[in-house]
């Protein structure tokens, strides 16, 4: 079930279940609320309790209801269109999750609106609690500082483990979703409740005791009757963070204390079995199988059917649909104990049906069988027609498909491919983020976003930077924004200039020089001056770090061989302040720059395959020939490299939605990602990325054409790409595809 990215606060009469963050509206807050007086106080309670120190103030305001509810409705329009949420409720329904007649859009956006009670937003660093009358007096002076103390307590997470990294890994993976928003909602709903319990003289706040107490509220009070209404699946994932969460969080305290749960959060739990059963989490871990549902599953159901809707459901949710089927709570949550893996997929054929694929993997038979037979109980009374088999730990179902075509379905995915994966965090996700992130200079309202196609440089997703005229890409740090025109002093030189906030600028510079020329000619500049020039050590080429003695201010070049009589210069300057912020950036930049000149004197090969004419340089020593059926259209080696050409249908996907679930698939597999992003090359735009494993460094460029991937990728040993990068170059910057002029099959 895809909504925006958000945590929605929970909130029944005067009983707050939690609070999350989400993005900011843009509206007049409502600064005179007394709660604002408190918030430095907060910051330092929750600072002391949790044993973490703040890098920087928080901005905290309120907002009318009204506000929120105008924010959440243009959230759902960005982010989870009308069309992508009816695909997803037509699989939904297919389940039995949700009646037929029910409007999941409209629910969620009417609940949220109504039920959010405070909100931090990760992007601004800003967050905002929602005007709620609770019963007024003390009694609302104390539910809006334990919000309060639950929003600061995310912008406290944020300042120490940058709450948006694993967001950005995990991606729409519901169940790991579920289990990382278990981990910062359920320590940001154990350090609210305890705030109140202190201010109350309570001493400490039982999570598993109030959870059952909350419940039985909900059951018994008139207040609890419009929310018994609405469907499980629903409300009790909209609170699985905040209760089984704060369950969660507080076994890990009182086994851990505060200090030790600083490591959950570079290594968070994987599933919400986990977040359920803790000690398949801090003990012997029990990480569950992924299973990838074979890609053919759509051409046995006739031509081009719809993809609906493909997730996990978990074992929480898997709960949920039992208990959507008439399944009693506890004998739901016992048939699902073993369950270790799933992966469903649904689509709409050309004649109306919702087919639905979901397979399962558990522990062991017995666990498996144990959950069909309950499963098969409730399908009886509520789907029938469903078709339900076992084969050893896996258990399929099948909705919407008969005869020859269901036999054919069964047979196909039931050769799915299952694999354990744990996400290891690249080292960059395990460091504290910072200063500059929380810092009002960095905000996206004082830079204006840079253009995606300019004259100068184009950049896109990932912070990988393309400057034309140059034939160099890059990886742009955070914060860097696209200036339109470079300052007047370096006017003639600068082909592209990016700044961040007031302190910090990167200027990139065509110099009419070889290597060690320009090398030579920027120190007598510098030296001339009357600065201090030092030699800087760069991944590759010549570096230069030099210091205005009169101010304090830094300057690094790192220069870049680019042909025969130029070198490109990225030169970065900062204030005294934020040297060695600029030093970890320099050491983060990946500059590449094409040998455009040298292609004329290679060898250039035009093949034709599926209609489109594809121009590669020889770069290497030897051809492979192409494999159409493994999707490799040309391939080049040498001893210790490789270079090929691939082809892959899109799927609908355009450059960006590919660009992002290569990167994520990159961060997973624990790979050192160096750059990434959507770059213009000429006419046609392509994705971009370089990065190390097991010894080997790649490059690869990605064009969309004729509803195809093409893809060029360049590999070598550690050792030996520095040596061919200037070969690569010339392969990446000459590959080129466009439509054939003659229908031939390379």
């Amino acid at each position: 079930m895809r909504t925006p990215t958000i945590i929605p606060t929970l909130v029944f009469g005067s009983c707050l279940i939690g609070a999350g963050f989400i993005a900011a509206p843009q509206a007049q807050a409502q600064s005179e609320h007394p709660i604002l007086k408190d918030v430095r106080q907060i910051m330092e309670e929750v600072a002391e309790m949790r044993g973490l120190k703040y890098q920087a103030p928080v901005k905290a305001d309120v907002q009318k209801p009204e506000v929120l509810k105008k924010m959440i409705r243009e959230s759902f329009d960005e982010e989870a269109s009308a069309a992508e949420m009816a695909k997803q409720e037509k699989v939904i329904k297919a389940f039995g999750l949700l009646p037929q007649d029910y409007e999941l859009r409209a629910a969620l956006i009417k609940f949220m609106s109504e039920q959010i009670g405070g909100f931090y937003d990760p992007e601004k660093k800003e967050l905002f609690l929602i005007e709620r009358p609770m019963g007024g007096g003390a009694e609302q002076k104390l539910n809006d500082q334990m919000v309060m103390a639950h929003e600061l307590h995310h912008a406290l997470q944020d300042q120490n483990f940058a709450l948006d990294r694993w967001f950005d890994v995990l991606g729409d993976h519901e169940d790991r979703l579920q289990a990382y928003k278990g981990l910062i909602e359920g320590e940001a709903q154990l350090i609210g409740m305890s705030h109140l319990f202190g201010k109350m003289g309570r001493g400490k706040a039982d999570m598993r005791q109030l959870n059952r107490m909350q419940e039985m509220m909900l059951k018994m009070s008139p207040e609890g009757a419009k929310f018994r209404k609405i469907p499980p699946y629903l409300i009790e994932n909209m609170m699985f963070p905040y209760t089984q969460g704060a369950e969660f969080v507080q076994d890990l305290q009182r086994k851990f204390g505060w200090q030790g749960l600083n490591k959950f959060f570079n290594d968070p739990p994987s599933s919400t079995e986990q977040i359920l059963h803790p000690e398949k989490y801090f003990g012997e871990r029990d990480e569950p199988l992924e299973i990838s549902l074979p890609g053919s599953l759509s051409k046995i159901l006739g031509k081009k059917p719809t993809e609906l809707y493909e997730n996990t459901l978990g074992e929480f949710s898997a709960s949920l649909l039992l208990r959507a089927l008439g399944t009693p709570k506890g004998v739901a949550n016992k048939a699902v104990h073993g369950w270790d893996g799933d992966r469903f997929a649904g689509f709409e054929t050309a004649d109306g049906r919702v087919v639905v694929i979901w397979l399962s993997t558990w522990d062991s038979e017995t666990q498996a069988a144990v959950f069909e037979n309950t499963y098969r109980t409730a399908l009886k009374k509520k789907r029938p027609g469903s078709h339900l088999v076992r084969r050893g730990t896996e258990v399929l179902w099948v909705y919407g498909s008969k005869g020859a075509e269901l036999k054919k379905l069964v047979t196909k995915a039931f050769k799915s491919l299952k694999l354990e994966t744990r996400y290891a965090p690249m080292p960059a996700m395990t460091k504290k983020p910072p200063l500059s992130d929380f810092t009002p200079s960095t905000t996206a309202e004082e830079a204006p976003a840079p253009a995606r196609t300019s004259s100068k440089a184009s950049s896109g997703a990932g912070g990988l930077v393309r400057v034309e005229s140059l034939g160099l890409s890059f990886a742009l740090p955070s914060g860097y924004e696209a200036k339109e025109e470079p300052i007047a002093e370096f006017a003639e030189m600068t082909a592209a200039f990016y700044q961040k906030g007031k302190d910090k600028a990167i200027r990139i510079m065509a110099m009419p020089f070889d290597l060690g020329q320009a090398v030579t000619q920027a120190r007598r500049e510098m030296e001339g001056r009357g600065w201090t020039v030092s030699d800087a050590q760069v991944a590759r080429g010549k570096g230069l770090e030099a210091k205005d003695e009169k101010n304090g201010d830094r300057t690094l070049i790192h220069f870049v061989g680019g042909g025969e009589g130029q070198t490109v210069a990225i030169v970065l300057s900062a204030r005294k302040g934020q040297v060695q912020a600029m030093r970890d950036e320099l050491a983060e930049l990946a500059p590449w720059v094409d040998q455009p000149g040298s292609a004329s004197k290679a060898a250039v090969h035009r093949l034709i395959h599926a209609g489109y004419q594809l121009s590669v340089t020889q770069v290497l020593d030897g051809t492979v020939p192409g494999d159409p059926k493994k999707g490799v259209v040309h391939g080049q080696f040498s001893k210790r490299s490789r270079a090929i050409v691939t082809v892959r249908p899109a799927r609908g996907a355009n450059l960006d939605v590919f660009g992002r679930r290569l990167t994520k698939q990159l961060e997973r597999s624990g790979v050192q990602l160096l750059a990434a992003g959507v770059t213009a090359r000429g006419k046609r735009d392509g994705f971009e990325v370089e990065f190390r494993r097991k010894g080997r460094h790649y490059r690869q460029l990605t064009v969309l054409a004729g509803g195809r991937l093409w893809t060029v990728s360049c590999s070598a040993q550690e050792a030996d790409f520095d040596g061919l990068r200037a070969s690569f170059g010339t392969l990446i910057a000459g590959f080129k595809v466009v439509k054939a002029k003659k229908r031939e099959v390379y």
